[in-house]
């Protein structure tokens, strides 16, 4: 008893000290729960957002092997530039149907910085103009100047024409991309398969274009002798060289397969 007496003034302030740590812990605790469930219904909104997100983009690239290069269109891509490229140097072509079907098949285009300024000319509206207009005789010599130059093994090209059905599947990358649900390593992905895209089309589609036209030059075309395009045959180049879009492909289904927990045992 005497003891306690003795020490009561340093056991008060053990107490005091517990007192308040305990207080303080309880504090802490009340504000993480309190915390936690006034958040756990935007956190329940976010996840929710984030699943059907996540859904729509694993059914995306998640389509049949080789399903994926269809909807990037290079094949319609190929059969495009070659046909402009083919009219553009005065080739007669067996096929004239395939006019109408480029035409209804393009829908933009890709400037090509290393040919300089686009060359635009304006076209005469009139039925019963018999002489050539300023920018007419300009289109005729421009004409000449390309013939000139893939003479000397030069082929100019100032865009590349890219499909409908392409400008769709990458408007629908970059709206993945931009959702803001959307995990910020899975946006990486994504925006590494649009730079192989782009790699693709000017490492490897430009390349096979030009090649393919300075080897048609090797062959005479008439009316009476027009060419017989391969258009696949293109194609096949440019996909044996171009890079494979599987890698990338196989690392988004792997991040969402793992973010949506599709894989864990539960039991």
């Amino acid at each position: 008893m005497n003891w306690v007496i003795n020490n009561i003034s340093w056991l008060k302030d053990v107490l005091w000290v517990l007192f308040t740590l305990i207080a303080t812990l309880l504090a802490i605790l009340t504000y993480r729960r309190a915390r936690y469930t006034l958040l756990q219904p935007l956190r329940s909104e976010v996840v929710k957002r984030q699943t059907e997100v996540l859904v729509e983009l694993l059914d995306f690239v998640s389509v049949e092997k080789g399903e994926f290069y269809f909807d990037l269109d290079y094949m319609g891509i190929a059969a495009c530039n070659a046909f402009d490229l083919l009219t553009t140097y005065n080739f007669k072509l067996t096929d004239d149907k395939i006019s109408k079907e480029v035409q209804e098949n393009i829908g933009g285009f890709m400037l090509l910085e290393d040919s300089g300024p686009t060359k635009t000319f304006k076209v005469h509206r009139s039925p019963f103009h018999e002489q050539l207009f300023d920018d007419e005789k300009e289109f005729e010599n421009y004409k000449k100047e390309l013939n000139d130059q893939i003479e000397k093994g030069v082929v100019r090209m100032e865009k590349l024409y890219l499909t409908k059905t392409h400008q769709k599947t990458i408007q629908k990358i970059n709206e993945f991309i931009a959702n803001p649900f959307m995990p910020t390593k899975i946006i990486n992905l994504l925006e590494t398969l649009l730079a192989d895209i782009d790699f693709n089309l000017k490492n490897y589609m430009i390349p096979e274009l030009k090649k393919f036209i300075l080897q048609a030059k090797s062959f005479n075309s008439s009316e009476e002798n027009p060419l017989h395009i391969s258009y696949q045959a293109i194609y096949n180049s440019f996909i044996y060289e171009s890079k494979s879009h599987s890698p990338t492909i196989k690392d988004i289904r792997k991040e969402i397969r793992e973010y949506l927990l599709i894989d864990k045992k539960w039991f």
